[in-house]
């Protein structure tokens, strides 16, 4: 992480009183990639604040615009992280809880051409999907629906669909679970967006420990049983 990425997260998170706990725990949860993981958080929480019509909570969002205008044209590296962690995860025409896109300054609307089309939780549901062909119907049912890959909602979708298969017993469902259940473990820890992916979408949707489809449980791997575990402490 460069110097000038470092200060722009101290400096946000030294910008609002509940921020530096907020950082903290980003840093310990996913180490170097804490900096992308803070923006992109800061980004759905500050604006959502500010559409509660809460007034700290515009002021807060303001804060942070104001931060990261200011911080646009300075580095290369922190331009990019802007772009790709904070505007890619902000409210901006066209999406469908509001835009917020009119308050940003000139330079951060400047960046707006940077900002990915996709993030990398849509590579990472094709990956599944080739890990294991038997997804590929879903996943066409779900584009059909949706008009575009939505990973977060996917995700709770593979749950219903992995516990249909080990719920019928049959070998060769099993092996078609088994084979989704590695290709998660084997993602995790790699990109904190699927980590995030997985962990809100997958592992919060399985079944408790005492319902009728709680087999999946036991064929968890141990990062994701290790979350499964956090997330039910």
């Amino acid at each position: 992480m460069s110097n000038q990425i470092n200060a722009l997260v101290t400096q946000l998170a030294e910008a609002v009183t509940r921020f530096p706990d907020m950082l903290a725990e980003h840093r310990e949860q996913y180490g170097p990639q804490a900096p992308r993981a803070f923006l992109r958080t800061l980004a759905f929480v500050s604006a959502a604040g500010y559409q509660s019509g809460a007034s700290d909570a515009a002021g807060e969002f303001q804060k942070v615009l104001d931060i990261l205008d200011a911080e646009v044209g300075k580095d290369d590296a922190v331009d990019e992280l802007i772009a790709v962690a904070f505007l890619a995860n902000a409210p901006l025409d066209g999406d469908p809880r509001g835009s917020l896109q009119q308050l940003l300054g000139p330079k951060l609307r400047g960046l707006l051409d940077k900002v990915p089309a996709h993030d990398s939780t849509h590579g990472f549901v094709h990956r599944m999907v080739a890990a294991e062909p038997a997804l590929a119907a879903d996943l066409n049912e779900h584009v059909e629906t949706y008009d575009d890959v939505l990973p977060h909602l996917f995700m709770g979708e593979i749950v219903d669909r992995l516990v249909e298969w080990i719920g019928s017993g049959e070998e060769s469902a099993l092996a078609r679970a088994g084979t989704v259940l590695q290709a998660l473990e084997d993602e995790w820890g790699k990109d904190y967006e699927i980590d995030e992916t997985i962990a809100a979408s997958f592992v919060e949707n399985l079944p408790d420990e005492d319902s009728s489809d709680r087999k999946i449980l036991s064929l968890l791997g141990p990062k994701l049983k290790k979350e499964l575990d956090r997330q039910r402490a």
